[in-house]
């Protein structure tokens, strides 16, 4: 582990002796809730992700990821304040959000008026993705689920092979998104949201 803090100390002032601002990545989430640990998980996966992308040389020419996290304690109008301290961000390319599905349908308005990526690992309510905006900039790991609630199949090898595949592929499409967004931006030299 302190060889890892060590090498990232090591790249991270390289990064800063070559004068290249990081690209943010923000995450706005419920650590504050009692009882929920899913904002430090959420936390701790993108963690590990920025670390193995900027042990690589970073993005768009060697600029490091950089998170950035706010707590929204899984209420409504914190989400929609941190959504706005993210937009003023000019480095800043997407949001990730927490857990509840109610924080990020709450938030759909102010997404949409400051056109921000907003990225849905975990909450789950279709509206989400089904937001009415053209372009919808809301992405969300999972697919429709429709049949909720109707029963549950029993998990098989060839099932679990097409589901690990389907999140590989979900996964790639995701990174694709994301890379092509945070380029124009960032190419572009304009944050792309209204002020």
């Amino acid at each position: 582990m302190r060889l890892f803090l060590v090498y990232a100390c090591l790249v991270g002032s390289c990064w800063a002796a070559e004068g290249k601002p990081p690209i943010q990545i923000g995450l706005d989430a419920e650590f504050s809730l009692d009882n929920s640990i899913s904002a430090q998980a959420i936390e701790k996966g993108m963690r590990i992700a920025i670390a193995e992308i900027n042990a690589k040389g970073g993005v768009l020419k060697g600029r490091p990821l950089e998170l950035v996290t706010r707590d929204n304690g899984s209420i409504p109008a914190r989400g929609i304040k941190n959504i706005r301290e993210f937009a003023a961000m000019p480095d800043l390319v997407a949001v990730f959000g927490g857990r509840f599905s109610p924080v990020l349908l709450e938030e759909m308005n102010t997404v949409k008026e400051t056109r921000m990526l907003l990225m849905a690992p975990w909450s789950s309510a279709d509206p989400i993705i089904d937001n009415g905006m053209h372009p919808n900039s809301v992405f969300r790991l999972g697919t429709q689920q429709p049949g909720r609630g109707r029963g549950i199949r029993p998990v098989t090898p060839a099932t679990a092979h097409r589901a690990y595949r389907l999140v590989q592929l979900q996964g790639q499409v995701a990174d694709r998104q994301v890379r092509v967004a945070a380029q124009s931006r960032c190419a572009s030299g304009d944050s792309g949201r209204q002020r």
